[in-house]
């Protein structure tokens, strides 16, 4: 594995605080990416999926204030409309345990916009935020739910490569690496997407 900065790229101190006053917004993403980084006998599915789950964590953490999409009161009274104007068919419960769990969450698009949005100069010219979040939430959508569509390993290696990006960008800024330097390394990781083959 590829160091992405050295000593010589930052100011120890400056990092060691910066790290310290942010540890608590990132240490999810830190744990995800460096366990899926470092382990090289996990499926490219599984390594995706870990590093959405990190950015999902850093969402949480970093935008304590976007992690729901209407306050209590008014989200309350647009469930129960909604509910009892449903039929009560065999779906309701289901339903019902929706507007329970997610259905006033951030979508995984929100968050991931809020993410590339806060740290949009560490990306390099050359990564295209609307098409890769777009690719990023078609692959994700596709392995969560088991759908049938065809996604071969490479489409799976490229995306997590896309994902990945997103979470070194934040972990990058979080080291102190300045933006110049942050879109140097990002662009040489992105630059791996075209190394990727596809195999017969």
């Amino acid at each position: 594995m590829q160091m992405n900065f050295t000593l010589q790229d930052i100011e120890f101190a400056d990092v060691v605080e910066q790290w310290l006053e942010s540890s608590s917004s990132v240490e999810r993403l830190h744990d995800h990416y460096f366990g899926t980084r470092y382990n090289d006998s996990m499926y490219v599915n599984t390594q995706f999926m870990s590093m959405m789950f990190a950015l999902e964590a850093y969402h949480r953490r970093a935008f304590p204030d976007r992690q729901k999409t209407m306050s209590k009161k008014v989200y309350r009274r647009f469930r129960e409309t909604t509910l009892e104007r449903m039929a009560k068919v065999a779906v309701w419960g289901r339903a019902r345990d929706l507007f329970r769990s997610i259905v006033n969450e951030p979508s995984i698009g929100g968050w991931l916009l809020d993410i590339t949005g806060r740290h949009e100069g560490m990306f390099p010219e050359s990564y295209d935020i609307e098409a890769n979040l777009s690719t990023i939430k078609r692959v994700r959508h596709t392995i969560a739910h088991s759908l049938s569509e065809d996604l071969s390993t490479t489409d799976i290696a490229r995306a997590e490569i896309l994902v990945r990006i997103i979470a070194l960008a934040v972990l990058l800024e979080t080291a102190g690496i300045d933006e110049e330097k942050g879109r140097e390394i990002l662009g040489d990781e992105y630059s791996g997407v075209d190394r990727i083959i596809e195999l017969s």
